[in-house]
């Protein structure tokens, strides 16, 4: 499950295998990205999770897309690292900040051209 913010500011939530295969297909490198991205494309991958399954993965997107703005805002900006507990399922793998710049090729790209 990830967070991306697109260049108008808003927060888009999805659900994938491969986080940087899907930035990708949002910011129209590759064939597939959602529609609701074409207009307004991805600057940023702000926030990540792990999930056991992809029903649970599900359950939390659809939890984060209800947040008001202000929460999801929250949830973006103080990441919890819960990676001790990783192993135990059930258990939400938040990832650094330092990790999703590497999964990010949307934000590697903007900063090298400046």
């Amino acid at each position: 499950m990830y967070v991306v913010e697109t260049k108008s500011g808003k927060l888009y939530t999805g659900v994938t295998i491969d986080v940087k295969r899907r930035l990708e297909q949002h910011a129209g490198w590759k064939a597939g990205g959602a529609k609701a991205l074409r207009g307004d494309p991805p600057v940023r991958l702000r926030y990540a999770e792990t999930a056991v399954d992809r029903s649970q993965a599900t359950r939390r997107e659809i939890a984060i897309k209800k947040m008001p703005r202000a929460k999801k805002l929250e949830l973006v900006e103080t990441r919890v690292d819960v990676l001790s507990n990783a192993t135990k399922p059930g258990n939400v793998i938040s990832l650094s900040f330092e990790e999703l710049k590497n999964m990010d090729p949307v934000r590697v790209v903007r900063d090298d051209e400046r």
